[in-house]
């Protein structure tokens, strides 16, 4: 067998090897929920686009903008998780790890 060829058996085994111990015998919530990071994003969205939730901060840097509710202006957008506030008694800021791409993507 040629040394090309083993590389590429070497490889294909430890796709599929990572493959089964990445997806075999996954049991979240005992298979009636979603995996954490998806709540965790479903929870922060269903949030979105409430104008009641927008950080002080935010309200006081888009009082002058031309388009404060543009979609793609995350800046001053509702639609933004990071300018929604995990709590809006504290208006403590909310940290959101997986950027606007997945929020614009759905």
């Amino acid at each position: 067998m040629s040394r090309r060829i083993q590389i590429y058996l070497i490889l294909i085994a430890t796709v599929v090897l990572a493959g089964a111990w990445r997806f075999v015998g996954i049991n979240w919530d005992r298979y009636g929920l979603n995996h954490p990071d998806e709540r965790y994003v479903g929870s922060v969205t269903s949030e979105l686009g409430n104008k009641d939730l927008l950080l002080p901060r935010v309200q006081e840097r888009c009082t002058d903008d031309e388009n404060p509710d543009g979609f793609f202006n995350t800046r001053c957008t509702a639609l933004n998780p990071v300018n929604i506030s995990s709590d809006p008694s504290t208006n403590q800021e909310r940290s959101f790890a997986y950027g606007t791409l997945p929020v614009f993507m759905v």
